[in-house]
């Protein structure tokens, strides 16, 4: 309610992520329902794959389309064979729910090359041109990134570093 917005700001102070502009919002138009619907039928998927850093450490994102699942995993150091780990993992997840992953794509980083070089996911990966980047794992990255922003500055107490890797999987 409204006042519970006022009591809001009056003791934690203003949204700095939404002063800022940050954050992402969409304009709903009419009520929210919510439907039971049955398993999707899109059981071909295609893998979006990037890396990112926050507060210091390494992420993995993978984002399988159409259905927009997204899956991060962190990184203890950038090699190829962490990555190419990570990415079968999350494939092997993605068959667990009977989805078929045809094909990945990523950006042109160092270490998908080697993994492009050596085959060693088991389904074809495309790397985007120079200096380009995929837009839906970007756009997953960046909102995920927002999130975590606004959650931490909402905070009024630090989140231990043991913990932001569970702050990272479920924001």
């Amino acid at each position: 309610t409204a006042t519970h917005i006022k009591n809001a700001r009056a003791i934690f102070g203003p949204d700095i992520c939404i002063l800022k502009g940050k954050s992402q919002h969409r304009n709903l138009r009419g009520p929210i329902r919510f439907t039971r619907t049955e398993r999707p039928i899109y059981a071909k998927q295609e893998l979006h794959v990037d890396g990112f850093w926050f507060q210091q450490t390494p992420y993995f994102m993978s984002v399988a389309t159409p259905l927009h699942i997204t899956l991060v995993s962190p990184l203890s150091s950038e090699n190829a064979l962490e990555v190419t780990n990570i990415i079968k993992s999350h494939i092997a997840w993605l068959n667990l729910y009977k989805y078929e992953v045809t094909h990945a794509y990523s950006d042109p980083a160092s270490v998908f090359k080697k993994i492009i070089k050596d085959c060693a996911i088991g389904i074809p990966l495309t790397s985007s041109g120079v200096a380009k980047h995929d837009q839906i794992v970007e756009n997953n990255i960046k909102t995920l990134k927002e999130r975590l922003r606004v959650i931490l500055a909402r905070l009024v107490y630090n989140v231990p570093k043991n913990l932001e890797i569970d702050l990272v999987f479920f924001a």
